[in-house]
C-alpha cells in the first residue's frame, strides 16, 4: 500500500506504549508527528529499543502539552490527518487530579476532533467508555479503543 503523503498524529506518543506503533507507522511510510511533553516517557532520541527512529525525516517531535497543542488554531490547518492515535494522560499521586485531568485531556480531544475540517481515517484512543464509541460514531470516524 503506498502512503505517500499519509499523516499520523500521536498525541503522548513518547510512552513505551506507543513507541511500537510509531516504529510500525514509520515503517508504513507515514510521516509521524508526536506531541508529548515528556512528563513521563523519554525523548524520542533516548529510546533504546528503537536507537534509529529519531534520525528517520519522517519524524516530527513537539515538546508540548498536548492540550495546548489542540487548542491551537493552527493545528486545524497543519495538514490532514490520516490515522490519529490518543494516548495523552498523566499519572497523580491524587487520584481526584489524575482522573479530571485526564477527563479534560479526553473532552478537549474529542472537541479538536470536531472542529477538524478534514476528519481522520481513523482514531484510534484510550477511552473505553460509551461516551467516546457515541462520538466517534458522531463524527463518523472509525473508533479502535486501546487499552491502558
Amino acid at each position: 500500500m503506498n502512503n505517500i503523503n499519509k499523516y499520523a498524529l500521536v498525541l503522548g506518543g513518547c510512552g513505551r506504549a506507543s513507541r511500537f506503533t510509531v516504529h510500525k507507522l514509520l515503517n508504513d511510510g507515514y510521516t509521524v508527528v508526536i506531541v508529548d511533553n515528556l512528563s513521563c516517557s523519554k525523548h524520542p532520541k533516548d529510546w533504546v529499543d528503537y536507537p534509529d527512529m529519531w534520525e528517520n525525516e519522517k519524524l516530527v517531535f513537539y515538546e508540548e502539552d498536548v492540550i495546548k497543542f489542540m487548542n491551537d488554531e493552527n493545528m486545524f490547518t497543519l495538514v490532514t490527518w490520516d490515522v490519529v492515535i490518543q494516548r495523552a494522560k498523566i499519572k497523580s499521586p491524587n487520584y481526584v487530579e489524575e482522573v479530571t485531568t485526564n477527563t479534560i485531556i479526553d473532552a478537549t480531544f474529542f472537541r479538536w476532533l470536531n472542529r477538524l475540517q478534514n476528519k481522520p481515517r481513523v482514531i484510534i484512543a484510550n477511552q473505553e467508555s460509551q461516551i467516546a464509541r457515541d462520538l466517534t460514531v458522531h463524527l463518523q470516524i472509525p473508533f479502535a479503543p486501546v487499552f491502558p
